[in-house]
Order: structure tokens, then sequence, then C-alpha cells
């Protein structure tokens, strides 16, 4: 994790943290099994090592997320099942290490009632300009409760 302690060398205040989409996808492509890693171990040694380093570092962990589109659609339920695991994972590491959880599921979900899933996230996994724009304001609406010199407007 070499390149995670020399992030830590900045001193943040704030590590943000969303992970799980990819290496998902990666796991799902490939027959391979030797990238197939065990998630919430690996995550919750980065959260560990970091605390250890940062012990009072506030954690911001975005769920990962998915939208029926593209490679997703061609197997839904596959997705679902492996990023849904991801997100119980986040969830708990987020009650765990006292983090800002930002649940862009739902985010994204409820978003899909005024515009297609393709408007918000292109291939099913990674998000569109307007995408982002939802998760930073997301992002800025929780993590203002817990540091007040975000403002959120």
């Amino acid at each position: 994790m070499g390149a995670v302690e020399g992030a830590l060398d900045f001193n943040p205040n704030v590590v943000s943290i969303l992970i799980g989409v990819n290496d998902a996808a990666k796991e799902l492509e490939t027959k391979d099994p030797s990238v197939r890693t065990d998630f919430e171990k690996t995550y919750r040694e980065l959260l560990t090592l970091t605390r250890e380093k940062l012990p009072d570092v506030l954690f911001v962990l975005g769920e990962p997320f998915i939208l029926p589109v593209g490679k997703v659609m061609e197997n839904e339920l596959l997705w679902r099942k492996t990023i849904g695991a991801r997100q119980e994972v986040t969830k708990r590491l987020s009650l765990e290490f006292n983090a800002v959880f930002v649940g862009y599921q739902q985010i994204f979900s409820d978003a899909c009632k005024n515009a297609a899933a393709s408007y918000w996230i292109w291939d099913g996994i990674h998000p569109t300009v307007p995408g982002h724009e939802l998760m930073a304001r997301a992002w800025i609406k929780k993590v203002s409760k817990r540091l007040p010199a975000i403002r959120n407007e």
C-alpha cells in the first residue's frame, strides 16, 4: 500500500474513498481467480492503516453503485449481487470507523425518476458529467453535517 502511505504523508483531515466497482468489474469480466480479492479485508486494512497514521482523520466512504446500462444490463442480477455485497461492507465499515457514509446507489436510483439511467452513468459504472455533479452535491450535503467549514448551499 505504498501509494496510500505516500498520500498520507500530506496529513489530510479528511480521507474520502470510493472503491468497489472497478474491482467487481474485473472479477466479473475474467475467469482468472487471481483477480479475486477479499474486499472487506482489504478495505478494513486500508482504513486501519490510515487511522493508525492519522488517528483524528474523518473518513468519507462512498457507496459503490451501478445502474442498468451497458455491460451491467447484460448481467444485471450478478452485478447487483456483487455490488450489493460491497455496498453492505461499505455501510458496515462506515459505522465501525465512525465515517460519513454517502449512499450513492439511492441517489442514482432516485435520479432515474427524472432522466434515463444512461444520462447519469454512461456504461453502468462510470458517471457522466451530470452524474458527477449529483455525487458532488451529495458528498457536500453529507460531509457538511460533520464539518461545518464545508458549506452546503
